[in-house]
């Protein structure tokens, strides 16, 4: 009973299958429907086929990871941006000689210092000001330039210029700027690698960048670490500032920290999860400035001499000068943008298809039509067929009762 219903089943899905092979539009299906070959051309076809099939497989895969794991690309911008739309930079300039020498001359003290004896040095040793001159921060004398964004807090030991003294020092910014299309909006932080303004609020600043919050980081380590922070770092009221006796740990703590980005270190462990917690990713739309220097000696004092200045009462005096320009009227603005977006990857995926097996679009309805709706098309026109065979079984049984009766009256 079960055989004679299955039957009639693999007859029609075999039906079904010939029609497909005999009218499918993809490449090499025709071949190996066709009746009119023999078992070992349709073998050939179906082995070749199915290497297409595994190919195209293959290479979408590869299409999908690239789109999934590296979604963005960052590329330069279509055209130029004037140096009038964007901030002039923020210059902080830092002297290296923070203490006047005239109200303290250390090198004085320190000769003086030299010449004691080791029980006058060890034992009555009072010298407990602060060093300055060049025993402090070495042979280099002049200042330190920093240019950054307004919203960036300085940070001049990170990066700076040196200035010279008595030097004419010239620099040429050059503007880097990156933005990011609207529709990253739609992907993770982590997928693209920044954040946008509203996305990371920061505890001591209103516009998040990657500098501002890897300076909190840091201070929130110093404080987790010392129990207190540099005079230099952002702080609340209640938080303790440092004093001198604890410098070595603040240097530690800035040198730990330093470390965990540098050697991964380990997830499971409270140091790691601290680093990663910080999360410092670069901000979508970020300026960096950088500069080209010229520099030659400020003779300012021949300069003075010349305009028939009294030069005797600042003889003394060591000056430099600094002119800050912008190198040219626009700069070209690097973006981040879409590396595939849906089009870009249904594009790919039908040319990769394409290119493989013959497929379009309307291939895969097809595809879909005989695996749905002909089926049900052919079902349904079955059904039918067998209630018209059984209603004309009746009809006929009816007409055969009828002209019996008749028969037997007669």
């Amino acid at each position: 009973m079960k055989r004679s219903k299955l039957k009639p089943l693999r007859s029609g899905l075999k039906d079904l299958l010939l029609e497909y092979c005999s009218g499918s539009s993809i490449h090499g299906v025709q071949y190996m429907g066709s009746q009119n070959r023999s078992w070992c051309e349709r073998f050939w076809w179906m082995v070749v086929f199915a290497m297409s099939v595994g190919s195209c497989a293959f290479l979408i895969h590869q299409t999908y990871d690239k789109w999934d794991q590296t979604p963005v690309i960052v590329s330069f911008a279509e055209k130029s941006t004037p140096v009038w739309q964007i901030p002039f930079p923020a210059v902080t300039i830092c002297p290296q000689t923070k203490v006047d020498i005239n109200l303290f001359n250390f090198t004085k003290e320190f000769e003086e210092f030299k010449q004691l004896a080791l029980e006058d040095r060890l034992l009555h040793n009072r010298t407990i000001d602060a060093d300055i001159d060049y025993l402090c921060r070495g042979p280099v004398q002049g200042f330190k330039v920093l240019f950054h964004s307004p919203a960036d807090y300085p940070q001049i030991s990170k990066k700076f210029f040196h200035i010279p003294m008595d030097a004419a020092v010239n620099m040429a910014i050059k503007p880097q700027m990156i933005t990011t299309n609207a529709r990253l909006r739609a992907y993770t932080p982590e997928l693209r690698h920044c954040f946008f303004n509203h996305e990371r609020y920061l505890q001591f600043f209103r516009v998040y960048s990657q500098d501002n919050c890897e300076l909190e980081c840091l201070t929130n380590y110093t404080l987790r670490h010392c129990g207190c922070v540099k005079f230099s770092m952002p702080r609340t009221n209640q938080t303790r500032i440092c004093d001198p006796a604890e410098i070595d740990c603040m240097f530690e703590a800035e040198s730990i920290l330093m470390e965990m980005d540098l050697t991964q270190h380990r997830e499971n462990s409270a140091e790691g999860n601290f680093r990663a917690n910080c999360n410092c990713l670069p901000g979508c739309t970020s300026i960096q400035y950088d500069a080209e220097i010229t520099q030659t000696d400020f003779e300012w004092m021949n300069w003075v001499r010349s305009m028939k200045g009294k030069a005797e009462k600042i003889e003394s005096m060591q000056l430099s000068y600094l002119g800050i320009y912008y190198k040219e009227p626009q700069f070209m603005t690097s973006k981040r943008s879409e590396l595939y977006g849906m089009t870009d990857f249904l594009a790919n995926c039908g040319g990769i298809m394409g290119l493989c097996m013959g497929i379009s679009l309307l291939s895969l309805v097809e595809l879909v039509y005989f695996c749905s709706v002909r089926p049900a098309m052919l079902y349904r026109g079955n059904r039918k067929r067998k209630r018209k065979s059984r209603k004309l079984k009746k009809e006929e049984c009816a007409e055969v009762c009828l002209q019996e009766v008749v028969v037997k009256s007669d």
